[in-house]
């Protein structure tokens, strides 16, 4: 465990974007996040459609078990970000809130 200053600074920049006319997969993205001067990529970001609205989801892969569970988690104050960075990337309108 290593202790860290409550503001430490993050920086999002999504590096690939590719979006999708029809499917449940409107757009997929890989996104590049600095976190305290180290930096990641998270690959296959998706805004999927659902029931007439879109979500942005994070990577999954499947468990031993077959089963699908989330690749990352991510804590919300760097998830909505994310995802609002992501949908805008595609082309998306983002509504506040």
């Amino acid at each position: 465990m290593v202790d860290c200053d409550d503001s430490l600074s993050v920086t999002v920049e999504v590096t690939r974007c590719e979006t999708f006319k029809t499917g449940k997969v409107a757009a997929r993205a890989d996104c590049e996040v600095i976190l305290a001067g180290v930096s990641f990529t998270i690959h296959s970001c998706e805004v999927r459609r659902h029931q007439g609205h879109l979500t942005v989801e994070l990577p999954h892969c499947r468990d031993r078990l077959g089963f699908w569970i989330p690749a990352i988690t991510l804590p919300e104050e760097l998830e909505k970000p994310l995802g609002r960075a992501i949908a805008e990337a595609a082309g998306f309108v983002v509504a506040e809130g």
